[in-house]
């Protein structure tokens, strides 16, 4: 009995695991390994953040993106991220390469059933175009069983995320979360029953 319940136990380790991290090869084939994030990546994940939206936003000044400053701006941003993750609000998938924090998303679930709003998503600029992007996104249907319909709210400044969203399937929406002005903001979905 003792035998059965520990291959049993183990069996359970191994799903779990599996559940919490894979792999993937990027189109420039490295081996990138996505998990659910640990409280030792958070300060890479900031770094990451900071970074890549300050990429995405080099050519703007405050006063468009309507901030005082952008660096502190996004500093903010990211401490709303990391409470949410403190008080799972949200989950976190964060990409590695080499054991090293390049990218990551956020995940939370909306009042809607089956519906996943993508809170955050941040890829080190230099490595922009190998599908790590693509790969966070869509590693929501790995951690939610029941998910159909994945949606977002770019800045409509943000031109990069808009097109990024496009490129990988997500169409125009009317979704907008809670407490964001749609003047500044565009929906956009994506359907599983669309592909």
């Amino acid at each position: 009995m003792f035998k059965k319940f520990y291959f049993l136990f183990l069996l359970f380790l191994v799903c779990l695991q599996t559940l919490s991290a894979w792999e993937f090869i990027d189109k420039k084939g490295d081996t990138i390994q996505l998990e659910l994030v640990q409280e030792e990546d958070l300060k890479a994940c900031q770094t990451v953040f900071v970074e890549a939206f300050s990429e995405a936003y080099r050519d703007f000044t405050p006063e468009l993106l309507v901030v005082q400053d952008k660096l502190l701006f996004l500093q903010e941003a990211f401490a709303d991220v990391y409470e949410d993750v403190r008080q799972n609000l949200q989950q976190l998938v964060v990409a590695k390469k080499d054991n090293q924090v390049i990218g990551f998303v956020g995940f939370k679930k909306t009042k809607q059933p089956q519906q996943i709003y993508i809170s955050q998503l941040a890829v080190d600029p230099q490595y922009w175009q190998n599908g790590i992007g693509r790969e966070l996104v869509f590693s929501a249907l790995r951690l939610f069983d029941d998910v159909n319909q994945l949606v977002v709210i770019p800045r409509k400044i943000n031109m990069i995320a808009r097109d990024f969203y496009h490129k990988i399937g997500f169409i125009d929406s009317t979704y907008m979360h809670p407490g964001y002005n749609p003047d500044r903001y565009i929906g956009y979905e994506w359907n599983k029953s669309d592909f």
